[in-house]
């Protein structure tokens, strides 16, 4: 039945969308460890049934991280109305910006009632992807790891500013955002 099929094209989505969320997260593990950062994974997003798949903090930046394993290149250009688009394999799929830049906004705004001042960054992190040689590394404020996901934390480690007191900020985080049962 048609219902059994969109089940099954759902259920084979979720897995493939698991090992993304895997392998970024293995990544951003390796990477915590090598420079000292904390990576949290699995947040959930409260009032909602979203979650976060993965948030990394440095001394100078909060990296909110939506792991996709999407198949096809990846590029941000202008479209036929000159709006900057997200495409994946040809789909629009700026949507994926829209919403990972919400939940930017609701980290940053959360820390910044609780007196901490620091850079949220969202990055929508494409697992084993291709991308466009002349793709943009942003679309409306959202990072796209066009160059790596190591280099886009290394962009925001060497910025002037004061550090911040990472278990202080993961604490405050998993308060608010606590880990998805």
């Amino acid at each position: 039945s048609l219902a059994t099929e969109k089940m099954r094209i759902r259920k084979e989505a979720r897995a493939k969308g698991l090992i993304g969320e895997e392998g970024v997260g293995q990544l951003l593990e390796e990477l915590a460890d090598e420079f000292g950062l904390i990576v949290l994974h699995d947040l959930s997003m409260p009032g909602t049934s979203a979650n976060i798949d993965h948030v990394l903090i440095q001394k100078k930046a909060v990296f909110v991280i939506d792991a996709k394993n999407y198949e096809g290149r990846v590029n941000i250009k202008k479209d036929s109305k000159g709006i900057m688009q997200l495409y994946v394999g040809g789909t629009k799929r700026t949507l994926l910006a829209v919403k990972l830049k919400s939940y930017s906004q609701r980290i940053e705004k959360y820390l910044k009632a609780e007196g901490i001042a620091v850079k949220v960054v969202p990055l929508l992190a494409f697992y084993k992807a291709s991308f466009h040689p002349d793709s943009k590394y942003e679309i409306d404020g959202v990072m796209v790891n066009v160059s790596g996901i190591k280099n886009e934390l290394m962009r925001f480690a060497v910025k002037n500013g004061s550090e911040i007191d990472q278990d202080q900020i993961a604490d405050l985080i998993l308060k608010e955002f606590p880990l998805k049962n």
